[in-house]
């Protein structure tokens, strides 16, 4: 059976990395939205400008939207090391009882 080394402190890193990923995302995607949405329509009104402007506005709303979907995909990611660590030392420690109720009995 192959030996697993797994390190506790490096999951808890990683859980702390991508919560400040998932939070530093989120920040950046909503400063923008509020930076975008105070600027005046870039686009103008005539004709060109309102066929471009929704345009823009549409792509400017998916963008949006992805980026705060990355940003809950870290934040998932976190949860899942999270659990990782739990059920695995968790599996650990049953695995160490085991061992030492066997030994008792030899």
């Amino acid at each position: 059976m192959r030996e697993v080394d797994v390190s506790y402190s490096d999951l808890a890193t990683a859980v702390s990395e991508f919560r400040r990923l998932s939070d530093t995302m989120r920040g950046h995607v909503t400063a923008l939205q509020a930076d975008l949405s105070a600027a005046e329509d870039p686009w103008g009104s005539g004709d060109f400008g309102a066929q471009a402007g929704a345009i823009y506005r549409d792509l400017v709303e998916r963008l949006f939207a992805k980026g705060h979907g990355v940003a809950d995909g870290y934040g998932t990611v976190s949860e899942q090391v999270l659990t990782m660590s739990g059920n695995h030392r968790g599996a650990e420690r049953i695995s160490e009882q085991s061992s030492e109720a066997v030994e008792r009995l030899l």
